[in-house]
């Protein structure tokens, strides 16, 4: 990430015209051109359609304004979001992730990365991705320990700064006990606002029940 000048970024809207979308695959594109490439110009069509890519689109304008932001001051870390809860459920690692899975290929957005360095910076579909999910387990340690460790790794991770070319979001799950664990989805806010990450820890939560009851 370039940090020694200033990234100039395109006329943007206003600030106020953030984008408000909280539908479960917030991040996609919005235009009635809904066949896959059909935003893209005719060198970014030769470019990206020989790639295994099942889409890419332009990144909105305010998309755009936080991705430069992060860029002209990687340091700032501003647009990293977090959300953190306490789930009182059995943790069967092999059966969240299958259900992260299931997520993963449902919504494209969970799929996407940027790419920022051509003429205009943009969003890349891509057909598959390494599931982004870290499982530390805590469950060992004193209970004021797994506090402060939780707590502590909250903070760090708001300050990490994110890698464009990289699924923009990742979920860490802290077990505590057999019957309980921590969950953190960890995004960029261009990706997704917080209602939508709300929504789609729901549906994640949702998917992952159906499955311990099915043993």
């Amino acid at each position: 990430m370039p940090s020694n000048h200033q990234v100039n970024p395109p006329t943007l809207p206003p600030w106020g015209q953030a984008n408000e979308q909280t539908n479960l695959d917030a991040g996609s594109k919005t235009s009635d051109a809904s066949a896959p490439f059909a935003l893209l110009n005719d060198n970014e069509q030769r470019l990206f359609r020989s790639l295994l890519l099942e889409d890419a689109y332009p990144l909105s304008g305010v998309q755009q304004k936080m991705v430069f932001a992060n860029l002209n001051n990687p340091e700032a870390c501003r647009y990293h979001e977090v959300i953190s809860c306490k789930l009182q459920l059995k943790w069967q690692g092999q059966k969240f992730e299958q259900a992260l899975t299931q997520m993963v290929k449902q919504y494209p957005s969970l799929r996407s990365t940027f790419l920022v360095k051509l003429a205009r910076p943009l969003q890349l579909i891509h057909q598959q991705i390494l599931l982004p999910m870290v499982v530390n387990d805590l469950v060992a340690l004193p209970l004021l320990q797994r506090a402060r460790l939780v707590k502590a790794w909250i903070t760090k991770e708001k300050a990490a700064a994110f890698d464009f070319t990289q699924p923009l979001w990742q979920v860490t799950i802290h077990p505590v006990a057999e019957d309980e664990f921590y969950f953190h989805l960890s995004f960029h806010h261009a990706l997704w606002d917080g209602a939508t990450a709300v929504k789609l820890s729901r549906e994640l939560f949702s998917l992952y029940k159906k499955r311990l009851k099915n043993d």
